[in-house]
């Protein structure tokens, strides 16, 4: 789950079966549509409660009133020289002055918050950026990500070289399976390189990030 703080902007969801295959992909903005949209994969047909392992990419426990979190410094000095790191997360932030929404969400779900947690329905934070370097062994991140001076062709170039890098990761232990006859992924792909505008890539980056969540924590399933 790539969830925005706020409910103005996209939030990607993808979902992996225990083997690692790609079952669908989403963009939404509402807690309501993305519950709505993993309805299907929480619960079994008989309504009974499944067993899920979420990923992230949202604070969930936030108590420190100023500066960030002892998470954020800890990344930030393994991959900050990959430009990589975390923005600092506090309370005073007006997103974390109550509940964060992932926390929230995972109240919903049933989801235990405790990283250490072996329960059977569960979440975890984790970091898109960080976990690209770790996969794939950059020596920085991908530019993907539309900020000023990037334009169209950059932003498309970089999303379609990170999409080739985790179709590479079928052969890896455990397996990223993106090729399915039912995947939707061949239609995220064909969606980059036919897009004729930064919105549309937005759209896609938001789903390929949520992938690189369930991707790195598949060892943890």
């Amino acid at each position: 789950m790539d969830l925005a703080w706020g409910e103005k902007s996209r939030t990607g969801l993808a979902v992996l079966d225990e083997a690692g295959r790609l079952l669908h992909v989403d963009a939404v903005r509402t807690d309501e549509q993305i519950l709505a949209s993993l309805a299907s994969f929480t619960h079994g047909p008989d309504g009974t409660p499944a067993d899920l392992l979420v990923a992230i990419d949202a604070p969930l426990i936030v108590r420190n009133p100023t500066g960030n979190r002892p998470a954020e410094a800890a990344l930030n000095r393994d991959f900050a020289r990959f430009e990589a790191g975390a923005h600092p997360v506090n309370t005073g932030k007006p997103e974390f002055s109550g509940v964060p929404r992932g926390a929230r969400l995972g109240a919903v779900l049933g989801l235990d918050l405790n990283p250490r947690s072996q329960r059977a329905r569960r979440a975890i934070e984790v970091y898109p950026h960080a976990a690209t370097i770790a996969l794939f062994r950059l020596g920085r991140t991908l530019k993907y990500k539309n900020k000023p001076g990037r334009g169209l062709p950059l932003l498309r170039a970089e999303l379609l070289t990170l999409m080739r890098l985790l179709e590479g990761l079928a052969d890896a232990a455990p397996a990223l399976l993106l090729d399915g006859p039912d995947s939707p992924w061949p239609g995220l792909v064909t969606a980059v390189e036919t897009a004729g505008r930064k919105s549309e890539l937005r759209r896609v980056e938001d789903q390929v990030d949520a992938v690189i969540c369930a991707k790195s924590v598949t060892r943890l399933s």
